[in-house]
């Protein structure tokens, strides 16, 4: 996807980055609480990489424990660190469309 034509503003993505990498309030959160507390980006996860929404919740979940591998659509996607990126480059896409 080097090719695309729309450039998302690296601030955006480093923003959204650096709150998704944020120390959790709980050390450690199930995945049920991950798809409560991000429902924007788990619902970006699953239009993305087409993902379940418990395929979502574990991949989030998984990042924030550290892992870099998850479900087995989360691999063949890339990892955990590649399904959240895309969906968060996703979600500045339609932001920046959404704005004209």
């Amino acid at each position: 996807m080097e090719n695309e034509i729309i450039d998302v503003d690296p601030e955006i993505i480093a923003t959204m980055r650096r709150r998704l990498t944020a120390p959790p309030d709980p050390p450690h959160l199930t995945m049920e609480q991950c798809i409560a507390r991000y429902p924007r980006l788990i619902s970006a996860m699953r239009w993305v990489a087409l993902l379940t929404p418990n395929e979502a919740g574990a991949c989030l979940r998984d990042y924030r424990d550290g892992l870099h591998w998850s479900g087995e659509a989360v691999d063949h996607f890339g990892g955990t660190r590649r399904v959240i990126e895309r969906a968060i480059k996703s979600r500045a896409i339609a932001r920046q469309v959404w704005k004209g």
